[in-house]
């Protein structure tokens, strides 16, 4: 997976074929890979960002794929969720390389929660002085 095409492309991300972990039952998903609106925001709080329920077993899957929350919306710095085997590909670490200091990166979605959680209680921090 290339960093640079997914997030500097004007084209969606390509639909994601993936076998069920629980039965082995084909799944396909439309991953987001961008944030950029509120919405998206409540869709990763509530846990149903890049989520699919397998038709066959009625497991749930959740699919990882690298994410950039655009933080402007919220008046947030941006944050880029990058899982750890995206570093294996050369090109993807010379794209992180070359990021502004304002984006955060992390490596965990459970971490990607968290900083967004501590950026937006930060926001109301100042909008309350």
């Amino acid at each position: 997976m290339n960093l640079t095409h997914l997030f500097e492309s004007p084209t969606k991300p390509e639909s994601v074929q993936m076998p069920c972990p629980h039965c082995v039952a084909e799944l396909s998903l439309d991953p987001v890979a961008r944030i950029s609106d509120a919405s998206g925001l409540e869709r990763l709080f509530a846990g149903d960002l890049n989520t699919v329920i397998c038709e066959g077993c009625l497991g749930v899957v959740q699919f990882e794929p690298p994410l950039l929350i655009e933080g402007s919306f919220a008046a947030i710095r941006p944050l880029l969720f990058v899982p750890l085997q995206v570093l294996e590909n050369p090109q993807n670490l010379d794209y992180l390389s070359a990021l502004g200091k304002e984006t955060r990166v992390c490596h965990s979605m459970d971490e990607l929660v968290r900083m967004v959680s501590v950026e937006l209680l930060l926001v109301r921090q100042r909008q309350s002085r």
